[in-house]
């Protein structure tokens, strides 16, 4: 039996069926349909691919605004540590980027835009539409909390606070992998 590869944060192909088998229960927990594969497993738990068929409007969409700033939908993530939470996310595919794009789907009204960056120095920054607590530099966290603001304003505020960080920036490569690497590297330092 292969032992559980999230305690060093990596993904183990042999667990990976073992989890597989896990993603039909989940996805019934979320409210969610998973395609039952699983794109990582890390320190936080597994992530596995949502199913591509989830129907949002294309009009005034968040796709489509993430769109006009140069951010292409890479696919939907079901997090076991985000419970019942669709996490569709953006990157920058025709040109390098540094900063992934989130839209956060709940299963009740809220719905949350966040843009997060990595750096160098193993910090993140995280701009939001969802409220709540504010940095935590002791984690390596720096948030910046903007409730209401629209998706163009919110990444150039993002854009904004990382050049003022003045730390060099690590690309955001845009898989679903990479992505879901990325959130389990922030939630491992957000959980200490």
């Amino acid at each position: 039996m292969t032992a559980d590869p999230r305690a060093a944060g990596v993904t183990d192909p042999a667990y990976d069926e073992a989890e597989q088998a896990r993603s039909a229960a989940l996805s019934s927990a979320l409210g969610a349909r998973s395609t039952g594969q699983v794109v990582h497993i890390g320190r936080k738990g597994a992530y596995y691919e949502a199913d591509p068929d989830l129907r949002f409007p294309a009009a005034g969409s968040t796709t489509e605004r993430m769109g006009a700033l140069g951010y292409d939908l890479l696919g939907g993530l079901l997090c076991e540590r985000f419970q019942r939470v669709v996490v569709r996310g953006y990157a920058r595919a025709a040109e390098a980027g540094d900063a992934y794009g989130l839209l956060l789907l709940p299963p009740w009204k809220y719905r949350a835009v966040e843009f997060l960056t990595r750096f160098v120095d193993g910090t993140s920054l995280t701009t939001t539409t969802h409220p709540g607590p504010g940095d935590d530099p002791a984690r390596g966290v720096y948030r910046q909390r903007c409730p209401g603001l629209a998706v163009a304003d919110l990444e150039a505020r993002h854009r904004a606070a990382v050049e003022a960080r003045g730390v060099a920036s690590l690309p955001a490569e845009p898989s679903l992998a990479d992505l879901a690497r990325a959130l389990d590297d922030f939630l491992a330092r957000l959980d200490g």
